[in-house]
């Protein structure tokens, strides 16, 4: 009896122990040797979830599913695509577009203007659904695979200027979405969280959970804000220092706390005792689990604080509680171990939305580029592998990613860009700097086909590796070129050169850009081509602007 007799023998309660040891790649393969082994696989979860690097599929499953409610077919087919996009990605070599989608977004009132530097922003990206500001409305728009917008909502916010952040809840099914409002007229500042159901076929109504007045900062810079359920936390001025308001929006309840710098301890001339001076807020984030704030400090740039969210907090009594009261501060420490990037200094470092690291506990990463350092890993002791010819790195751009727990074990990854430098800067277009959510980039830049843009894919658990992403865009994408001098143009159309929002999605290999697209333009490129589809008018008063969005697919 052949050794593949002996298993095909085996009852599936036998067989799923031993794909434990087993790739995720791996247990696909096994599925596409037989019907037997792939109606095992299929037909049972575990074979996937039971696989230390089942993480690499979680972030991925479908909106609404979870590991425990999820089929075993759905699980398999997420699994199956997650793979080949992880291979695709990997494999070194420029990738071009496998197919392309245009959304017609003309019934839609996006504001947009060229001169007022007036354009969508505030985006988010998780499966099928886009969601982005623009002027005082979000728009929520899920994308259906044939080029249709499936389903639409709008929610209509309070004029103002805005700072916003958002969470998918833990089962999937809605978005949650923290709003600060600021209003300079009225001196005032308000914190709103809604919630949006998201996970069925039609977007469900809004949920307002909260909604209330934050110390209004002046001369204050850019507030962050940033949500996890149940918490929600806005960076104010309180007395011409910085602080941070942490909200339970479920239990009514919060403070506002001054994280304390140990590490600048200065002696009181009244009580004679150590005073310490307040950390400036460069970025934060609430750990997915535990009732912990992390920090990253403007003095500190090579260090992650986190801070303990206080289990005592006051009620609100009422939505002015904190503007009309704001003399209610505690001060609070930081643990006293902080998590240590790998480098000394780095260029630019952000803390980066969690990352499943197993069905019950979550990672988070830190992204930095340029480190002063980046020969060395953070033991001191093995130099990081770079995919660079020079001997002299200089000008080579890098990008690094640290993935840590709240166990101190970290995860250090770091890639080099030899042919981003300020010398070929015309050349190629950089997606990274800016994360929306785990595997998600964000840029403004320009794109054409004239430019190569590049990203990063780093180690998701499928074993391929990270490595530098290189994707060509179609010419027929490419933007009319910008009119004469002596030619009014038209401050709402796009033209070659302007910033327009795009987005990069790792985890499923779509790059999704706004353009304008009119098949009856002679002055626009894509009329050379075969459009994709036609579209309709945004407005009567701009019939010569068409506002779509286009998605290009990378698949094998």
């Amino acid at each position: 009896m052949s050794s593949a007799t002996s298993i095909l023998s085996l009852s599936p309660e036998l067989v799923i122990p031993l794909l434990a040891e087993l790739s995720i790649q791996d247990i696909v393969n096994v599925a596409q040797t037989c019907s037997y082994l792939r109606a095992v696989i299929r037909c049972n979860k575990q074979s996937i979830l039971q696989n230390p690097n089942a993480s690499a599929i979680l972030d991925s499953l479908p909106l609404g599913f979870t590991p425990s409610t999820i089929s075993p077919e759905i699980l398999y087919a997420t699994t199956a695509s997650s793979i080949a996009t992880s291979r695709r990605l990997s494999s070194g070599v420029p990738l071009t577009a496998k197919n392309h989608t245009v959304y017609d977004l003309s019934k839609f009132d996006i504001a947009w203007d060229r001169h007022g530097h007036l354009q969508p922003s505030d985006f988010f990206l998780v499966s099928n659904l886009l969601v982005f500001r623009s002027s005082s409305n979000l728009f929520f728009l899920k994308l259906g695979p044939s080029g249709v917008v499936e389903e639409s909502i709008i929610l209509k916010l309070s004029s103002g200027y805005y700072a916003i952040a958002y969470q998918v809840s833990d089962d999937r099914r809605s978005l949650f979405i923290a709003v600060l409002t600021l209003d300079h007229a009225a001196s005032s500042e308000v914190l709103r969280v809604y919630e949006v159901p998201i996970w069925n076929d039609k977007l469900g109504d809004t949920t307002c959970h909260l909604s209330v007045g934050v110390p209004y900062s002046a001369y204050f810079r850019s507030p962050l804000v940033t949500i996890r359920d149940p918490y929600v936390a806005v960076t104010i001025e309180h007395d011409d220092i910085p602080a941070v308001v942490i909200i339970n929006m479920m239990e009514n309840r919060g403070v506002i706390i001054d994280v304390c710098d140990t590490e600048y301890p200065v002696l009181s001339v009244l009580n004679g005792q150590d005073e310490y001076q307040t950390m400036g807020v460069a970025n934060f984030k609430f750990h997915a689990q535990e009732p912990v704030l992390f920090i990253m400090d403007e003095v500190w740039p090579s260090q992650v604080f986190w801070v303990d969210i206080p289990d005592d907090m006051p009620v609100l009594p009422h939505s002015l509680s904190f503007a009309q009261n704001p003399a209610n501060l505690r001060k609070v420490f930081c643990r006293e171990e902080p998590f240590l990037l790998p480098f000394d200094y780095a260029g630019s470092s952000r803390l980066s939305p969690h990352q499943k690291s197993s069905p019950s506990s979550h990672a988070f990463d830190v992204i930095g580029f340029n480190p002063g350092n980046a020969e060395f890993s953070v033991t001191g002791e093995e130099p990081i592998e770079q995919d660079c010819m020079k001997n002299d790195h200089h000008w080579c751009f890098i990008m690094f990613r640290v993935s840590y727990d709240l166990h101190l074990k970290w995860q250090v990854e770091c890639l080099h860009f030899p042919e981003h430098s300020p010398s070929s800067a015309l050349n190629h277009v950089f997606l990274g700097y800016h994360i929306l959510n785990p595997g998600v980039y964000f840029t403004t830049s320009s794109l054409d086909s004239a430019k190569t843009v590049i990203t990063s894919k780093f180690e998701d658990g499928q074993g391929h590796g990270t490595s530098v992403v290189r994707l060509t865009i179609p010419g027929h994408l490419d933007l009319p070129a910008r009119p004469n001098e002596r030619i009014e143009q038209d401050e709402h159309a796009l033209y070659q050169g302007d910033p327009a929002p795009s987005l990069f999605d790792v985890r499923t290999g779509r790059l999704y850009f706004f353009d304008d697209i009119d098949p009856d333009d002679p002055m626009c490129q894509c009329a050379r081509q075969t459009p994709p589809k036609t579209k309709a008018d945004l407005t009567e008063s701009h019939p010569r602007v068409k506002r779509t969005l286009s998605v290009t697919t990378i698949f094998l």
